[in-house]
């Protein structure tokens, strides 16, 4: 059994292995409208576009959430103490906040101050974060749960992270390490991927089916030409030919009232429109050496 257990541990730590990230092989090439983070791989050609946004909220959270679960608490603290209102009853609520890092302490009634505040935050998203706090209190039903700790450190996420921050090329280095070490590298904690990977052979396939359905488009548009063109012209040859048979019916008519001219000139016609009427040739050959012998 134990060794059953061993070998289930050993296959989980090589499918952990597999979803680990390397970005060291990469080169930078630069950040697109303040957010996106490009990287290429000229060997595999292959490259990453980078939510930094994403990935920093991925980091922060996994770090956050390693703290959280480590007696030991960093907190740094404040020369000015922030001030905030709170009725509740109670002080379990407090609890959650200290294993973040604050210290709170009872100032008035409902008055509280935080003389320290977590040491990832600054004063402006430590107040952020506690106002965000106060506010969902009438929404929590028990403090010491797992959900109430990842809910608080979704939250810290989006104090911590700025919008459109300009990184260094050191900066994004170091954040495609931290990237790479998180246990789950493909997601901000709130189910946004952190990056989109694009083989050169991507790029390229879709400008080739582009291509290919602009030919058969091309094709089929003449098809449909060529046989709306030959539908006109059976049409066409369709009415000739009737017109040509009337032509010969005169043409009778004219002989059996002796206007042989007449009838020559009908079978002519005949023919002219459509060569293919044995009746006209035959008569017309006849009228022609009656013509002459006359």
């Amino acid at each position: 059994m134990r060794e059953q257990q061993s070998e289930y541990k050993a296959q989980v730590e090589v499918s952990k292995e597999h979803r680990k990230l390397d970005f060291s092989a990469f080169d930078i090439k630069g950040v697109i409208f303040g957010t996106y983070i490009l990287i290429e791989s000229v060997q595999d050609e292959e490259f990453y576009m980078i939510d930094q946004h994403a990935a920093h909220e991925r980091i922060f959270f996994e770090q956050l959430t390693s703290r959280l679960n480590n007696e030991t608490k960093i907190s740094q603290q404040i020369m000015i103490p922030l001030t905030f209102d709170c009725k509740r009853d109670n002080d379990e609520w407090i609890r959650p906040l200290e294993s973040f890092g604050f210290e709170i302490e009872e100032f008035g009634q409902t008055t509280f101050i935080a003389r320290a505040i977590p040491e990832f935050f600054d004063l402006t998203q430590a107040e952020t974060f506690l106002t965000d706090y106060i506010d969902m209190l009438d929404d929590i039903r028990d403090f010491e749960s797992a959900e109430l700790k990842d809910r608080l450190a979704m939250r810290a996420c989006k104090s911590a992270v700025k919008a459109h921050d300009m990184l260094k090329d050191e900066e994004i280095s170091r954040l495609l390490d931290d990237l790479s070490k998180c246990e789950n590298p493909f997601s901000c904690p709130h189910g946004r991927p952190t990056f989109i990977k694009m083989s050169r052979y991507d790029i390229e396939k879709p400008s080739a089916k582009r291509l290919i359905r602009r030919k058969l488009n091309v094709i089929n548009s003449l098809k449909e030409e060529i046989n709306r063109l030959k539908k006109e012209q059976k049409d066409k040859e369709k009415y000739l030919k009737t017109l040509a048979v009337e032509y010969v019916m005169m043409g009778k008519e004219c002989e059996k009232d002796h206007f042989i001219d007449a009838a020559i000139r009908n079978y002519n016609k005949a023919l002219t429109l459509c060569p293919d009427i044995p009746e006209a040739k035959r008569r017309l050959k006849k009228l022609s050496k009656i013509s002459k012998n006359d």
